[in-house]
């Protein structure tokens, strides 16, 4: 399933740094992590953010890495 802004949501925010929920509806995990699956979200997401996935089949953080203009989420460490 393709990526739905509606479904991208501010948990939290300090420091210049913003934590995001993102719950689609039919969306799998593997799906959300593909690259580039959240491009369309370039211009909210900025790079060393957390996200948060609630998808159908799980949940995960991911550390959004803005490089070049490409929105990537990277597993935490």
């Amino acid at each position: 399933m393709s990526f739905q802004l509606r479904n991208l949501h501010v948990l939290a925010y300090a420091s210049g740094h913003t934590t995001w929920l993102y719950k689609p509806q039919t969306t799998t995990l593997h799906e959300c992590c593909a690259p580039g699956h959240f491009q369309d979200a370039t211009d909210m997401l900025a790079d060393r953010d957390i996200v948060t996935l609630a998808c159908i089949d799980g949940g995960a953080m991911r550390y959004v890495r803005v490089i070049g203009g490409k929105v990537t989420l990277e597993a935490l460490r």
